[in-house]
Parts: C-alpha cells; sequence; structure tokens
C-alpha cells in the first residue's frame, strides 16, 4: 500500500492544474478549522475537551501531510 491511498483526495490534484489544487487545499485547510471549531466549543466539558483536541490535533497533521502530497503531485514529484 503506497502513502497515497491514505489520502484519495489528492487523486483529483492534476499536474500542472492550479484550480483541482486550490480546491483540494481549501478542503484540507476547512477540515481542521472546523474541528478547531468544534474544539474550542467542547473544551469547556472535561472529559470531550481532551477527546476532540486529540481528534483535532490527528486531522490537522492527516491535513499538513495531505497539503504536502498535494503540492508534490501538482509538482510532478512522486513519493
Amino acid at each position: 500500500m503506497k502513502l497515497a491511498d491514505f489520502f484519495p483526495l489528492n487523486a483529483a490534484v492534476k499536474e500542472k492544474d492550479a484550480v483541482t489544487l486550490a480546491i483540494v487545499l481549501v478542503i484540507y485547510i476547512l477540515a481542521p478549522a472546523i474541528f478547531g471549531i468544534l474544539c474550542g466549543i467542547l473544551s469547556h466539558i472535561p472529559l470531550l475537551g481532551w477527546i476532540f483536541l486529540t481528534i483535532s490535533t490527528l486531522v490537522g497533521i492527516y491535513a499538513l501531510a495531505g497539503i504536502v502530497l498535494a503540492v508534490f503531485k501538482f509538482l510532478g514529484k512522486s513519493l
């Protein structure tokens, strides 16, 4: 299994097509932002706050890796 198999959204990115890259980047930026807002709202509840903070951190790391792989695919590089 390749690393790209864990990021199916990156399949939409075409080499040298900035529109598809921009769409994927917006999705990868919005997902952690939404989870961050949810984490901020639920942080007042002790156990749920920690759980959502952990999930939000993992989603942020996943999004960052997805952004890096999307840019690599846009540039024509492969891992």
